[in-house]
């Protein structure tokens, strides 16, 4: 694993994860998350459906009563999926996870833009209108959610 980690759960930040309905995580937070959580096959046991999310807690190492989520959200059916579905689906999904958040007390989700295709106003725009007036902060990277200090 990479000595700087995509995402630091002492931080307390959830982090947002787009997939397909396979859960592929090609990215490299979705390498980090099968590394970290053991794997995938228990993300493709469950029943999701392109559009939706995921809310996974974890607690928060040496902290029995921080938690922090993944949000795994389903944005198309396959790696291929045109840009029409997976923007439909990527704003219905973010709706889903924000609601989430603001009902389990989230502050911040870390959101990693790492594909090219995801660098678009369609993208940022769908981003703003999720998290609207929801007192929840999206941290937005374009490269990497890596601490600061890395």
């Amino acid at each position: 694993m990479d000595q700087c980690p995509i995402f630091d759960p002492a931080s307390q930040n959830s982090i947002a994860v787009f997939t397909n309905i396979q859960f592929s995580l090609s990215s490299k937070a979705g390498a980090e998350i099968k590394q970290r959580f053991g794997g995938i096959d228990w993300l493709r046991a469950q029943t999701v459906t392109v559009g939706s999310m995921l809310a996974v807690q974890q607690n928060v190492p040496g902290d029995e009563n921080a938690k922090f989520y993944v949000y795994y959200l389903v944005v198309r059916r396959g790696s291929s999926a045109g840009v029409a579905e997976s923007s439909n689906n990527r704003l219905t999904a973010m709706q889903q996870m924000v609601a989430h958040a603001v009902a389990n007390g989230v502050s911040t989700i870390m959101i990693s833009l790492e594909a090219s295709h995801y660098l678009n106003t369609a993208f940022m725009n769908d981003i703003a209108t999720a998290f609207q007036a929801s007192g929840v902060t999206p941290e937005i990277s374009n490269s990497t959610l890596r601490k600061s200090s890395c």
